[in-house]
């Protein structure tokens, strides 16, 4: 619901050895920081995990 303020868009997703990333524009890089906005919209939000295991 839009309150005019930032705010995030997704809920953090979990996974055994590995590192949810994620970005909200594809020409973004990855980061662990949830994207977030303020505008009303539709966004596309891209993730992966990134693997901790050597």
């Amino acid at each position: 619901m839009y309150n005019g303020k930032i705010q995030t868009l997704v809920t953090a997703g979990e996974a055994q050895n590995g590192t949810f990333v994620y970005k909200l524009a594809s020409e973004e890089a990855y980061s662990e920081s949830l994207p977030t906005a303020k505008d009303a919209g539709t966004y596309t939000i891209y993730f992966m995990v990134q693997d901790n295991e050597n």
